[in-house]
């Protein structure tokens, strides 16, 4: 079938393989496939972590800004302050970056306490590391 059919059997209707792995940290073997991965973005790459202190990590996420991937990072506000944090160098080199606040706010309440503690990216919309 052609037309939008086509498209419909083609790329929603056939199975695609299922692939899954634990990648354990620190690991040099699980940082490799990492940043294979980081390295295989083409579009868009959205990371949500606690913290990014490995140099390598942060040197592909960079890489992947420069060379037009729509990279964009969640961090929490009181790691990225910690020694050897790779976040305020990543924002430099044009990684969009968001920090977390320390406590949100609702009308009318006390502020509640965040935490953010998250550790997953997103590779072109279809490939979720966590």
């Amino acid at each position: 079938a052609g037309g939008l059919v086509g498209v419909v059997e083609e790329e929603l209707l056939q199975p695609r393989p299922l692939a899954h792995e634990v990648l354990l940290f620190p690991s040099d073997e699980a940082r490799q496939k990492l940043c294979s991965w980081i390295g295989s973005a083409t579009t868009t790459l959205e990371c949500c972590v606690f913290v990014i202190s490995d140099a390598r990590v942060a040197a592909e996420l960079k890489e992947a800004a420069a060379r037009g991937v729509a990279v964009r990072l969640i961090t929490d506000d009181k790691t990225a302050l910690d020694g050897g944090s790779q976040v305020f160098g990543m924002a430099s080199a044009g990684v969009e970056t968001l920090v977390d606040p320390d406590y949100e706010l609702k009308s009318g309440a006390a502020p509640v306490p965040r935490h953010m503690h998250h550790k997953y990216a997103i590779v072109d919309g279809r490939v979720l590391l966590c």
